[in-house]
């Protein structure tokens, strides 16, 4: 029922799953709200933890982390909650996906501890690409005139604004197809966009090079090419010079084993 009910309805902006969520999430005085109730909303939002729906789970965690931060009497009652489910049943559980936070980790450990830990790879990306802003709001702000408009900031500053969804994108598969733009007076293409946004500063494009390296890393289908890879990433990010990369290295140390549980390791043998 978990399963197959969380990531079905989960999409519907007027479903009873996002309702939940949302109730928990938006910021309104709960001072009146029944103590049982609020209690009730953790467990449930707790339980959406289970869905194969990134999305879901991404939303349902910044909810109770809302709920709880209001409520922190309420948090050892949500662990002690889970901790009295039958340790049979816990033994059961294959795998536990979650993002880079180390009370989850803790919890996984100690409540199931048969089971394989996996850190989503899309809150790896997430983490990369606001290391990634560090670096691109720092010629933001170095070229912003101040204009209103877009079109009429520094030619440094439209590149940087318009061009900011496909700096997250893989190089190539950047459109070749070229587009007229007014502001640059030039038939221009995806590539032809973020080679000028490249040209700004060295360490802008050190900074989305070593970004691709991370992406492309991200398609990996084989645990032990990724193993070893991994290795060399984290060298190269911890040797940028650039700050935001280098927390971003000890991230990748620290979640190291966890990011590599989810290369699909069924099709490329067991991980030593």
């Amino acid at each position: 029922f978990i399963n197959q009910d969380f990531s079905s309805s989960d999409d519907e902006e007027d479903g009873p799953i996002q309702l939940v969520v949302n109730w928990g999430w938006i910021d309104m005085n709960k001072d009146r709200i029944p103590g049982e109730s609020i209690r009730l909303l953790c467990f449930t939002l707790s339980w959406f933890f289970t869905s194969s729906n990134r999305f879901l789970r991404d939303k349902a965690t910044k909810s109770l982390t809302k709920v709880l931060s209001e409520n922190l009497q309420l948090a050892p009652l949500l662990i002690s909650y889970f901790s009295k489910i039958d340790p049979k049943i816990r033994s059961k559980v294959k795998f536990i996906t979650m993002d880079m936070y180390p009370t989850y980790l803790r919890i996984a450990k100690t409540y199931f501890n048969n089971a394989i830990v996996v850190v989503d790879s899309f809150h790896v990306l997430q983490n990369l690409n606001k290391a990634f802003d560090k670096v691109k709001n720092k010629y933001l702000r170095k070229f912003d005139n101040g204009a209103d408009v877009l079109e009429d900031n520094h030619e440094n500053y439209y590149l940087l604004k318009k061009g900011s969804e496909l700096l997250t994108k893989k190089y190539g598969e950047l459109r070749n197809k070229k587009k007229y733009n007014k502001k640059l007076k030039a038939y221009v293409s995806e590539r032809n966009f973020v080679d000028l946004i490249l040209n700004i500063d060295p360490e802008l494009k050190k900074a989305y090079n070593l970004m691709q390296e991370y992406i492309e890393f991200n398609y990996y289908n084989n645990f032990n090419y990724a193993k070893l890879e991994i290795d060399r990433i984290i060298d190269l990010f911890y040797d940028s010079n650039i700050v935001s990369f280098i927390e971003f290295s000890k991230t990748l140390y620290n979640w190291k084993e966890y990011i590599l549980n989810s290369i699909d390791q069924d099709k490329n043998g067991n991980k030593d």
